[in-house]
């Protein structure tokens, strides 16, 4: 594996486990005062006021107005400041417009927030991730860098979250972090629709409408990404539990020798989806005493 994506995922690894920075949420009230503001002058000095107090959404706000120049000259400087204390607390939205701001400078930096917003939820990071990785192979393979350290750190969740599916859905669709499965996605967004999450319920309207081509990727590019991750885990874990039924309801009603016989038989199905072979190992035993057996028996 190419080292620079090596340096990419561990870079990124050490990005996810910073903790965010504290918030006063309780200064969230000056927001709602400047919205409520109708003179400009009044709503930047409530939004100002706000992040003195620790207002991540007054800060955030504060930048965004900053970057567009609305009721404010537009001063890039200050708004990479404001949304840079606002993307510290986890703001999806400050992320995404700060990796605008610094495209430009640091791609690597932008790529980052990007990402992040992404994980994070923000329906829009995950649009400019796919507008970026349709247009240059060498975009793609670092945002896939940046995306399989989640990806292998959710995909194997018990019990994924509403963002979680939302997040696996997104590369099951599009290819980034695995191999396409489109069927796989929209399993992930029913369950994320389920635990009311909007992103899941606005790429299944993407989904119904075509607009996730099959693209001509295997896993990452090059051989960079890890190797897949073959199933999916709720199949996986159905198996499982067939499994365990299959044996008490053989044993209880087919009796001992039928019984394993039967027991043999079905593990030897149930073994053609199990990766390990542990379940072909003992379907294999199973037969084999129950062939002695009756051998015995003539």
């Amino acid at each position: 594996m190419d080292q620079k994506y090596l340096q990419i995922q561990e870079r990124f690894r050490q990005f996810l486990e910073q903790q965010d920075a504290a918030n006063n949420d309780e200064a969230d009230e000056y927001w709602i005062e400047s919205e409520n503001a109708s003179d400009p002058l009044e709503k930047i000095r409530l939004l100002e006021q706000g992040v003195q107090e620790g207002s991540a959404l007054c800060a955030q706000q504060l930048g965004d107005r900053y970057m567009c120049g609305n009721g404010v000259p537009k001063n890039l400087v200050l708004a990479e400041t404001y949304l840079q204390k606002a993307a510290d607390c986890g703001l999806p939205i400050a992320m995404l417009l700060l990796a605008q701001i610094c495209y430009n400078s640091s791609v690597d930096k932008a790529l980052d927030l990007l990402c992040k917003s992404a994980i994070k939820g923000n329906v829009n990071a995950y649009l400019q991730i796919g507008d970026l990785a349709s247009k240059e192979d060498v975009l793609r393979e670092q945002l896939e860098g940046r995306m399989m350290v989640y990806y292998q750190k959710v995909y194997n969740k018990e019990n994924p979250d509403g963002r979680e599916n939302q997040f696996v859905g997104w590369c099951n669709a599009t290819g980034i972090c695995c191999q396409q499965d489109l069927q796989k996605a929209q399993a992930r967004w029913i369950v994320g629709k389920e635990q009311e999450n909007f992103g899941c319920e606005f790429f299944l309207d993407m989904y119904k409408a075509g607009k996730f081509p099959v693209v001509n990727t295997g896993v990452g590019n090059d051989g960079w990404a890890e190797e897949e991750l073959e199933g999916d885990v709720e199949e996986r874990r159905g198996i499982s539990k067939k499994a365990v039924v299959s044996i008490v309801i053989g044993l209880i009603s087919m009796g001992e020798l039928a019984g394993l016989s039967v027991i043999g038989l079905i593990l030897g199905i149930l073994a053609k989806k199990d990766k390990g072979g542990a379940l072909a190992v003992i379907g294999i035993v199973l037969n084999v005493a129950v062939l002695i057996i009756m051998a015995g028996g003539f």
